[in-house]
């Protein structure tokens, strides 16, 4: 028997409370009777879990559909632009936030990052890290709420 963990199980697994490579495995061996090493979860995840561009395209997507008159637009990270600046920037009644988009299990936020954000808020503006769609817009709407 050949099971295959794939993409959309790791993303169950991620809205079921998992967060390290480590829960990775304990599922594995708890749900699927896999007894993995954790170079082979990492292989796993490597494979399986898409580059953090994949996972910025869905979170803008689900802002649109929300929130049709949101401005959002993607922060293009490259030589001249500011380090720790999050991904996506939205803007709802005038108001600013920021959703650092980050691969499930694997993302890890940069001191930068961690820095911008903290900035970001003091300022007035809402800003956090997201891994799935649905946690970008639990961000937006506990801003809103604060608002």
């Amino acid at each position: 028997m050949n099971i295959t963990i794939t993409r959309n199980l790791l993303h169950e697994w991620y809205h079921s409370g998992a967060r390290t490579p480590t829960d990775v495995r304990h599922l594995a061996a708890e749900r699927l009777g896999l007894q993995l090493t954790a170079e082979k979860v990492d292989n796993i995840l490597r494979d399986q879990i898409p580059l953090e561009q994949w996972y910025q395209t869905r979170i803008m997507q689900v802002i649109k559909a929300e929130y049709p008159d949101a401005f959002v637009r993607k922060i293009s990270a490259g030589v001249y632009s500011e380090k720790g600046f999050p991904d996506i920037l939205t803007i709802i009644d005038g108001r600013y936030y920021g959703i650092e988009a980050k691969r499930p299990f694997v993302g890890k936020p940069s001191p930068n990052q961690v820095a911008t954000i903290l900035k970001i808020r003091k300022a007035g503006g809402v800003a956090d890290f997201a891994c799935l769609p649905d946690e970008a817009l639990e961000v937006i709407k506990n801003g809103i709420g604060e608002h």
